[in-house]
């Protein structure tokens, strides 16, 4: 064999093997991590948007990312989503995250350029201090180091990184977004003191409303008529609408957005605010009837007999259907069947006289007696 022809496949035999290791090299290489050095930003690369759909979840919650990338994802591309604390006015630090899982694909839109992204919110250490000499904080953080805090100070902020890569270590996406993290019990408490304040409220109102109640049951208070009786439909209704309430804050104070009341919910406090209206509209009625049916102040029972109550000598005096004699001042007296009208003087026997003063004294007014032996007698 020629010399010639062993030093070209000596040389052939070094190109494929040179080919051959960077090929594996590169397939051995090891992925992104989340402690790995954050990349340079890069003119080239593009803009590229990851937007969280919720601002606060708890440990254990659940964030969407919504990633927004110049150029279309792969199909074999790879996810990690990393978290860790905020810190104020100091870069962030990739040694302090922590991998999320688990991580799950959403959506991908068919141009594969817009993906969103679920990450559960892993166990993280105890939270950055909030002023100096936090004693909280203070035994697990040595250096002193101060968090970002949103919410009246009681939600700390976490940095949220986000990779995309390939199989062979290439990074598609690596951005960083900012969440907040909140705890349950914090939630727990606003809900209660959220409670409290609406039904410290409803009895000062109720205290307004019916001062003559004061020293009874508060709730008692609160869902008393105005007839001063306990109304089941009124408790029904505040009852209902303290639990939406307290669990709308508790939502809210969770995710620190608004929420959207379900139809469901609706149609809940709907029914129970019909069912108020209702007893109140039968209540009305009812209250109507009584008034109607009741005889007038001051005026005799239909029936009664009122021998005397007729004055002397009948003259000047009217006589209605019903037996009733009115006087020339337009007093309707009744009277009974032993005392027939316009005759104008009292029975002779005794029976009927002692009738007559009995009733007389039931359902006539003595002052208008016109004789004083009549007056006398009773």
């Amino acid at each position: 064999m020629p010399m010639r022809d062993k030093w070209s496949s000596l040389v052939t035999a070094c190109v494929v093997w040179v080919v051959i290791s960077a090929a594996c090299s590169a397939e051995a290489a090891d992925p992104p991590t989340c402690k790995s050095d954050l990349p340079n930003t890069k003119v080239s690369g593009g803009i590229v948007n990851a937007t969280a759909r919720k601002s606060w979840q708890p440990r254990g919650g659940e964030f969407t990312f919504v990633i927004e990338t110049p150029t279309s994802i792969p199909n074999d591309a790879l996810i990690t989503v990393c978290f860790g604390w905020k810190q104020a006015g100091k870069p962030t630090d990739p040694k302090g995250f922590m991998a999320s899982r688990p991580t799950r694909i959403v959506k991908l839109e068919p141009d594969k350029k817009i993906i969103t992204i679920a990450a559960t919110v892993p166990d993280l250490l105890p939270a950055p201090a909030r002023f100096r000499g936090d004693a909280e904080t203070a035994k697990d953080d040595r250096d002193g180091k101060l968090g970002v805090y949103r919410g009246f100070w009681i939600v700390p902020v976490a940095d949220v990184r986000i990779l995309l890569y390939q199989p062979s270590g290439e990074v598609v996406v690596d951005v960083l977004t900012t969440v907040g993290i909140t705890r349950v019990p914090w939630a727990v408490f606003g809900a209660f003191a959220a409670a409290a304040i609406a039904f410290l409220l409803l009895y000062c109102c109720s205290r307004i409303r019916q001062p003559q109640l004061a020293g009874a049951n508060p709730l008692l208070q609160i869902i008393a008529t105005e007839r001063n009786y306990a109304s089941l439909s009124q408790a029904q209704i505040i009852l209902w609408t303290l639990v939406v309430g307290a669990s709308a804050v508790y939502v809210m104070v969770l995710s620190g957005d608004l929420i959207e009341i379900t139809g469901s919910t609706l149609v809940l406090l709907g029914i129970a605010g019909t069912a108020t209206v209702v007893t109140k509209w039968k209540s009305a009625i009812d209250d109507q009837k009584r008034r109607g049916a009741a005889p007038p102040a001051g005026a005799p029972a239909a029936g009664a007999t009122g021998a005397g109550a007729t004055g002397a000598g009948g003259a000047g005096a009217g006589t209605t259907e019903a037996g009733a004699t009115c006087t020339p001042k337009g007093t309707t007296r009744v009277v009974g069947p032993r005392h027939q009208p316009g005759k104008g003087r009292r029975s002779r026997r005794p029976n009927d006289r002692r009738h007559a003063r009995a009733d007389a004294v039931l359902h006539t007014d003595h002052s208008r007696f016109r004789r004083p032996e009549d007056r006398h007698q009773l």
